[in-house]
């Protein structure tokens, strides 16, 4: 077994370092932990949500609409963009005459 001595002041900057490392990771877990790993969410949760089918989101996913990310094989969307979809169709809805509301003809 070696032996490796170094000067006490090298050993408390390297502790100092340690230290402020793992702040730093606790810090961004934290931030995960609370806000933007809640932000997040998955085709399914989409689906039921809005009551969308799969291919539809598929739709909006491949014509650049909805912005995702894939991440070991499951695909997930920030709910502020699965939101900001949302009204840009009630919007257009809107727009269209279609306020949801049946027609009294």
């Amino acid at each position: 077994m070696e032996i490796v001595m170094i000067e006490k002041r090298a050993f408390m900057d390297f502790m100092a370092s340690v230290e402020a490392f793992f702040d730093g990771m606790a810090d961004i877990s934290r931030r995960l932990t609370n806000r933007e790993v809640s932000e997040w969410v998955d085709t399914a949760d989409v689906c039921r949500e809005l009551k969308l089918s799969k291919r539809t989101v598929q739709t909006l996913r491949s014509t650049g609409k909805l912005p995702y990310t894939r991440f070991n094989h499951k695909t997930y969307y920030k709910l502020e963009d699965v939101m900001r979809v949302l009204e840009e169709h009630k919007a257009l809805a809107r727009k269209d005459g279609k306020d949801g509301a049946a027609d009294d003809e």
